[in-house]
């Protein structure tokens, strides 16, 4: 009967020892697994984190291209209506010359 004991203990011990291993085995998958993932995960923001860049860069530009086509299109307003103020005045001056009053309202708001 000890010596079925003894045979059991030392089969348990073995059995025991066959577990730790693959206890062991499945940890360092595992922890592979989960530095894999991490990895990929990390790669992926970075990722993520260089192409918004690209896209803010990019918006930046296009705003900053945008808001310089808006000032010259304001600066063109301005001189247009300046040279349709002048043509105003140039037609009030020659409507009194010519004794002709049809521009009088618009002549003297070229004037103001």
């Amino acid at each position: 009967m000890l010596e079925y004991l003894l045979h059991e203990l030392e089969k348990d011990k073995k059995e025991l020892q066959m577990l730790r291993q693959e206890i062991i085995h499945e940890s360092y998958l595992q922890s592979s697994i989960n530095d894999d993932t991490s990895t990929n995960f990390i790669e992926e923001i970075a990722d993520f984190t260089r192409k918004f860049r690209k896209l803010a860069d990019e918006a930046n530009t296009e705003i900053t291209e945008l808001n310089t086509q808006v000032d010259n299109l304001k600066n063109e307003k301005a001189r247009i209506k300046k040279s349709a103020n002048l043509l105003d005045h140039r037609v009030f001056e020659m409507e009194k010359v010519l004794g002709v009053g049809l521009n009088t309202v618009q002549s003297q708001e070229a004037n103001i």
